[in-house]
């Protein structure tokens, strides 16, 4: 009897690139380690006189190949979502999500290694007390992620040295991870600030930012309640915040009241006008003279408006409503009312917030708003925030002026600010 055909394994040629027949070279033709005892008894079989079908082989040469880590770009936008949560708290990130070669740069800082990464964000948890704030994470490319957010960065050292002002650095932007394809590892991440132009590392006008930010003498006063809001983007020469609804006791300032009425006021105010006799009404009403002779704490910011209106807020932790607030007396030129503010954007500046002053102010800051395009109504008025006692020298007073933005903007993100990025990053 004739001895069966022997099939022969297909020969592998360097030009030959099928997957198929350069696993099975790998498997066949390549010598094994004899401490491999698995792999080595697949490659007996491949040998052995009754030989895997055509078909087999090809599956076989599937197995053998290095398989790729499935990849889901949804996934690891979940999974930042959650790990940087921590990123500085006593837990800290999953060091091992980034490569071993990560490209970590923003406007002052520029790292090449997972070690250097790393360093950046235990120097700033010594250095300062920071916090971050995330607006949005999305994906912008099968190997791309984009976030948008805001950090708040304390000054530690400043607890206990012996400087007048508490510095607090704010900056909010965009950060950019890039992962790898061949393992699903982050190995490059980019960060962009709103308030400067120059993105490049290394940027004198981000250090000039930084630099101005150390050196504000602005303070805000401890111990007061303040209402809550939360900064979604800092521009150079503004803040855009977003203002949870609280409660107010509103009077007329002195004199504002429009010719022959006694409820509306005149058309434009200026909020820094004389409001001494409002203040002081609004300081009786919240000190005990109101119907329950009931004594509240004094909060900041005092704010006055273009309508001629000021205004005290009443203590947000305690009262979220006006029916739980104490009624003033009969006859007593005080309101209570909810302000629903939403979202503003504010300009801060130090001294004296005299007449000029303020309107001075508060033009540059709807010139800066018309420069970035963000939509605002400035015949629905602005107000004027002063924060600090009459005692408080001018260099440390902190006053602000705002406006109420349109309300179809979108603080997060800028009109095309997502296509660009993905135009940049996308492909990657």
């Amino acid at each position: 009897n004739a001895s069966p055909a022997r099939t022969r394994l297909p020969a592998y040629q360097p030009e030959d690139t099928s997957s198929s027949n350069q696993a099975l070279y790998h498997l066949v033709a390549a010598p094994t380690p004899r401490k491999s005892p698995v792999f080595y008894g697949k490659q007996e079989a491949l040998r052995g006189r009754h030989l895997c079908s055509a078909a087999q082989q090809e599956e076989l040469a599937v197995q053998a190949a290095p398989q790729k880590p499935a990849f889901d770009i949804n996934e690891k936008v979940k999974f930042l979502k959650e790990d940087l949560k921590h990123l500085f708290d006593g837990k800290g990130i999953d060091a091992s999500a980034y490569d071993d070669v990560v490209e970590f740069r923003d406007p002052i800082t520029n790292y090449n290694s997972l070690s250097g990464y790393l360093f950046n964000i235990q120097m700033l948890k010594q250095v300062f007390d920071p916090v971050l704030e995330l607006h949005d994470i999305r994906a912008i490319g099968p190997y791309a992620v984009l976030s948008r957010w805001t950090m708040t960065m304390d000054f530690t050292p400043a607890r206990v040295l012996p400087i007048p002002w508490k510095p607090r650095l704010m900056f909010s932007g965009t950060s950019t991870y890039c992962f790898n394809p061949a393992n699903g590892r982050i190995n490059k991440h980019i960060d962009t600030w709103d308030s400067i132009n120059n993105q490049e590392f290394f940027s004198v006008e981000a250090f000039a930012d930084v630099l101005r930010q150390m050196t504000d003498l602005a303070s805000t006063p401890d111990g007061l309640e303040q209402p809550q809001y939360r900064v979604i983007r800092r521009a150079a020469d503004y803040q855009i915040r977003s203002y949870d609804s609280f409660v107010v006791a509103q009077t007329f300032m002195d004199g504002v009241k429009a010719s022959g009425s006694t409820t509306e006021p005149a058309k434009f105010v200026n909020p820094a006008a004389n409001g001494s006799a409002a203040f002081g009404t609004l300081a009786r009403y919240l000190f005990g003279g109101n119907e329950r002779k009931e004594s509240m704490a004094m909060t900041t910011p005092v704010f006055s408006d273009t309508q001629g209106n000021m205004q005290f807020v009443i203590e947000p932790s305690k009262h979220q409503d006006p029916s739980t607030v104490p009624p003033p007396q009969p006859g007593v030129d005080v309101t209570l009312r909810k302000e629903s503010v939403g979202t503003v954007a504010a300009r801060a500046f130090t001294g004296l917030a005299f007449q000029g002053e303020v309107e001075e102010e508060a033009k540059a800051l709807f010139a800066a708003l018309r420069r970035d395009n963000v939509p605002f109504d400035e015949s629905s008025g602005w107000r004027l925030a002063r924060y600090n006692d009459p005692g408080t020298l001018p260099p440390f007073r902190r006053n602000e002026v705002m406006v109420k933005l349109a309300d179809n903007y979108d603080p997060v993100w800028a009109p095309g600010e997502v296509e660009a990025f993905t135009a940049s990053f996308g492909k990657q």
